[in-house]
């Protein structure tokens, strides 16, 4: 019985765990980030060895060469971080968030970026973050009456089935989402790139988006879903000590 108590204690403050850092990863734009500071150097590098590359004649005199490297490094400085609803920039120039939406958009009166196009691929993220939230907050919910209700006999013997099955849904959407993220985060501004008609090379894009790497959002996103799967096992164990002894499941 103490036993079963120990192990149902434990596994709901794994998963209250669980659902505070599921919650700081869905409200901060931390999953993905790049840092820009010394971009305009590799630019340089690219277009002195190999100007065809960046769309430039191999024959390209000293000052067009120049020229071409003060515009394609223009964002050669500063850093970009996303998650999965915004993203921020923060440079000399500017610093503030934009929201992913349908569509790119721009304030009318100072061309201020305002929402920035996602990919199917980012909302894909967002609905499986979401429904892992709804069935964690139902096995948080059910964890914490399997503590606090004194209850004996059958009436609770099968609770720990639920939140066990609760657990494994939750923590299978969170992670198919940390899954899609992982492999596409450096796909988050093809849509942008399509939607523009002034693209850049193909070789400078590919420059720009090797820098993004995952970031500590989506490192904790995953440790939440381990402490959910390790709550599920928890309260599996107590339940099956509460059964076995006949006492509070």
């Amino acid at each position: 019985m103490h036993s079963a108590f120990i192990c149902n204690g434990v596994g709901t403050f794994l998963l209250v765990t669980a659902l505070v850092l599921h919650i700081v990863c869905l409200s901060m734009p931390y999953y993905s980030e790049a840092n820009f500071d010394d971009f305009g150097m590799e630019v340089s590098r690219l277009v002195q060895s190999d100007p065809t590359q960046l769309g430039l004649s191999k024959d390209a005199s000293p000052e067009e060469l120049q020229n071409a490297i003060e515009n394609l490094a223009v964002h050669s400085y500063g850093s970009l971080n996303f998650g999965m609803w915004k993203l921020c920039m923060d440079s000399e120039q500017v610093t503030r968030c934009v929201h992913w939406s349908r569509e790119t958009t721009y304030e009318d009166s100072s061309g201020f970026l305002l929402t920035l196009k996602a990919g199917e691929w980012i909302r894909g993220v967002q609905a499986m973050a979401l429904l892992g939230l709804i069935f964690l907050v139902l096995a948080v919910g059910l964890a914490v009456l399997n503590v606090v209700i004194k209850s004996k006999g059958d009436r609770l013997r099968f609770f720990y089935l639920f939140i066990l099955g609760f657990c494994l849904i939750s923590a299978t959407f969170i992670l198919i989402g940390d899954i899609i993220m992982g492999a596409k985060h450096r796909e988050a501004f093809d849509p942008v790139l399509a939607q523009n008609n002034n693209s850049p090379p193909r070789q400078l894009y590919h420059l720009f988006t090797k820098r993004f790497t995952l970031s500590w959002g989506f490192v904790l996103d995953i440790i939440s879903v381990a402490l959910i799967l390790l709550s599920g096992a928890a309260h599996f164990v107590g339940g099956r000590i509460a059964k076995t002894s006949n006492g509070v499941v």
